[in-house]
């Protein structure tokens, strides 16, 4: 999805920040509420539709019946003009374990790291 293009009328894709197999993840600008969010738009060409439709049906289940503070929110989902599945999700700013991988000095080794990020997640 080119930079620039507006998803479901309400989101403005500003850049790519990673694809996986399955997926490729945008940040966006949400018009309605003014705030970064996540796009994840699903890579239907990559695997059976089936199995795509599955996988996404899973995850929006997944996604819409968690509620923790250390879950981000789904947002909203839908598909695109090409029928496309995606889902949005609240922002991140950063990517802890790429910080921790940098040996920020913000964290004192891996026990800090799993004591404040770890195990927040874990109990989520």
């Amino acid at each position: 999805m080119p930079t620039g293009d507006i998803l479901a009328g309400r989101f403005a894709i500003q850049k790519q920040v990673c694809r996986g197999g399955m997926s490729t993840v945008y940040r966006a600008f949400d018009i309605e509420t003014e705030k970064p969010v996540a796009v994840k738009l699903l890579n239907i060409d990559a695997h059976l539709p089936a199995i795509t439709a599955e996988s996404y049906r899973r995850e929006l289940d997944a996604l819409s019946n968690l509620r923790h503070e250390n879950i981000l929110r789904i947002l909203a989902h839908g598909t695109d003009d090409k029928g496309v599945p995606f889902l949005a999700l609240e922002w991140m700013e950063c990517d802890l374990l790429e910080r921790k991988n940098r040996r920020s000095p913000e964290f004192n080794g891996w026990d800090d790291f799993a004591s404040r990020i770890l195990l927040p997640i874990v109990d989520a």
